[in-house]
């Protein structure tokens, strides 16, 4: 069998041993390394979507005390979170969006199962 040479030298027995241990962890841990990636983009996405989801509203209309939809002040708390609309407001408008908003489905759109 021959032997494992560092710098020219030949290296004790023992080390090729170590060294064969090493290389089959590393084998195993590519699908370990991928899951820490993959982890790691759905947890940024996870972050963005929050950041998006809590960002400071701004439109060309605001006074910044009073809904941009119906004219009403809007609470000071909702104010202080850099809000636009007032709560009756805001909860039509996701409503709106919820309706329209067509479902997906991760290989196409739901109205391709009905064919």
């Amino acid at each position: 069998m021959p032997r494992l040479l560092l710098a020219g030298r030949c290296l004790p027995a023992s080390w090729d041993v170590q060294v064969k241990r090493i290389s089959m962890f590393e084998r195993h841990a590519d699908p370990i390394d991928e899951a820490a990636a993959l982890a790691a983009t759905l947890a940024d996405g996870a972050i963005a979507a929050a950041r998006a989801a809590n960002a400071p509203e701004s439109h060309p209309d605001f006074d910044g005390e009073t809904c941009i939809d119906c004219g009403d002040d809007i609470p000071k708390e909702r104010l202080a979170l850099k809000k636009i609309r007032c709560v009756h407001c805001q909860s039509a408008k996701e409503h709106r969006q919820k309706q329209t908003a067509r479902p997906t489905w991760n290989q196409g759109s739901w109205d391709s199962l009905e064919s």
